[in-house]
């Protein structure tokens, strides 16, 4: 992996757990992780040259967790 690449997928880990952190210790609502959460998963999708499906199509957040 190339030190650009690593440090982009750093970059977006080190986000990624800041927001979580963030919303476990409610500084954020849900709206806002979703909102978060949808933007790094779009920089990623960018980075790697995928297709970036519409919020509408994501249904990580939508869908019943199993208990």
């Amino acid at each position: 992996m190339d030190i650009g690449k690593e440090w982009f997928m750093g970059e977006l880990l080190d986000t990624f757990c800041m927001v979580v952190d963030e919303y476990r210790t409610g500084m954020m609502d849900e709206k806002v992780f979703q909102d978060r959460i949808f933007t790094i998963a779009d920089r990623y999708a960018r980075h790697v040259g995928k297709d970036v499906p519409s919020k509408e199509q994501m249904t990580l957040f939508s869908s019943p967790v199993p208990e």
